[in-house]
């Protein structure tokens, strides 16, 4: 459920305190409580051998005894508070070194099995996580705090009590909260299923030159990172090398490539890469990309007309924009150029304007209906 629906009635149907709960603008499950208290959602669902659970948790506070979430794995009854059997993640408690948590709970004994170890759920904080069951290995707990769909394992306990439990259960929701954090709760993009088995090899999403002998890449997924590290698997035509250095960045999903030879300017090179490998074991074999770098200089890009103005209409959406133009005959990457109005500074990040090309500047509000008339690049101001 990401409750794209904008609704937690149906499809799937969330009982409990719903009253307090509500969809927000941009799609999320979120608390709506005005006073102190607890407030709880379940969902039913039927469970196998191998199993699978994912969502997303925000917590815009510092969590302590007060006020903290309890993710229910799973409940053998849709009333959180009256469950005789369950497995809970708690975000929160006393203190500023705040773990995750993850607990059994037996009638009225409440066991814990394992805490992580980051604490970074001491203040506020946003993660995704993933928590992974079979009986062979027990629990595994991943998080994903940059959301790029790279987790890594948080917590882990051999317990497989859930193994005598009955095949339905409760996946819930229960938050516990002060006056001033009645609101400030978030949740989305719950998944609960079989184990979802990565079977596709890792995309090239972009390739730039960011300096005369350095070439950054980046895939769309994390990458094994003894398959990358091979200077073998990376060769610049043109140039008839190989680099001499490799980055790969902590989540490894970028690499930095550099090279002994400054890169040619103003002609098509080919970049060919070899044997990248996911965290699944997906191999991408042979993966090319031509570009041609140019260095852009003061005048290639320019400010070609600003709508400041759009009422009355003169037939365009009465949207304001600003129109840049490449004037070369080269397409020119404007990744973290900047672009200031007054004292409001905005970053832009992985764009480009084709030669001899347009690129419209303006709100994504506006984005869909300028859109007609030209690439837009969207700000969120």
């Amino acid at each position: 459920d990401d409750f794209s629906d904008n609704n937690f009635t149906e499809n799937p149907i969330w009982d409990g305190t719903d009253s307090i709960f509500i969809i927000n603008e941009i799609l999320q499950l979120q608390l709506n409580a005005t006073t102190s208290g607890k407030a709880w959602l379940s969902t039913h669902y039927t469970k196998t051998t191998d199993f699978e659970w994912r969502f997303w948790i925000r917590e815009n506070f510092s969590p302590s005894s007060n006020n903290y979430a309890d993710i229910f794995i799973y409940s053998d009854n849709d009333n959180l508070d009256a469950a005789e059997k369950a497995y809970f993640l708690r975000f929160g408690e006393s203190g500023s070194n705040d773990v995750i948590e993850f607990f059994r709970k037996e009638n009225d004994t409440i066991i814990s099995l394992c805490r992580g170890s980051d604490t970074f759920v001491a203040s506020s904080f946003s993660t995704h996580i993933k928590v992974c069951y079979n009986k062979t290995e027990g629990w595994e707990i991943y998080i994903d705090k940059k959301g790029n769909g790279v987790f890594s394992l948080e917590a882990e306990t051999p317990d497989n009590h859930i193994d005598n439990m009955i095949n339905t259960g409760y996946f819930g929701i229960r938050c516990t909260f002060s006056n001033s954090n009645a609101k400030r709760f978030y949740f989305d993009d719950i998944y609960i299923g079989e184990k979802i088995i990565d079977s596709i090899p890792p995309q090239l999403v972009s390739c730039r030159v960011v300096s005369d002998n350095n070439i950054d890449i980046h895939f769309n997924e994390a990458i094994n990172k003894d398959n990358a590290s091979e200077l073998s698997n990376y060769y610049l035509d043109n140039q008839n090398n190989n680099p001499i250095n490799i980055i790969i960045n902590e989540n490894h999903d970028y690499i930095s490539l550099e090279f002994e030879d400054k890169i040619t300017e103003e002609v098509q090179h080919t970049l060919y890469i070899k044997e990248i490998e996911d965290l699944s074991g997906n191999k991408a074999h042979d993966i090319t990309h031509e570009f041609i770098y140019y260095n852009a200089r003061e005048n290639d890009i320019v400010i070609n007309e600003i709508m400041t103005d759009p009422e009355p209409s003169v037939g365009l959406p009465a949207k304001e924009y600003i129109e840049l133009y490449n004037t070369t005959d080269f397409p020119i990457n404007i990744d973290r150029w900047r672009f200031v109005i007054s004292n409001t500074e905005h970053i832009i990040n992985n764009a480009t304007i084709e030669a001899n090309e347009y690129l419209l500047l303006c709100h994504r509000d506006s984005q869909e209906q300028l859109s007609v008339y030209g690439k837009c690049y969207p700000f969120s101001t």
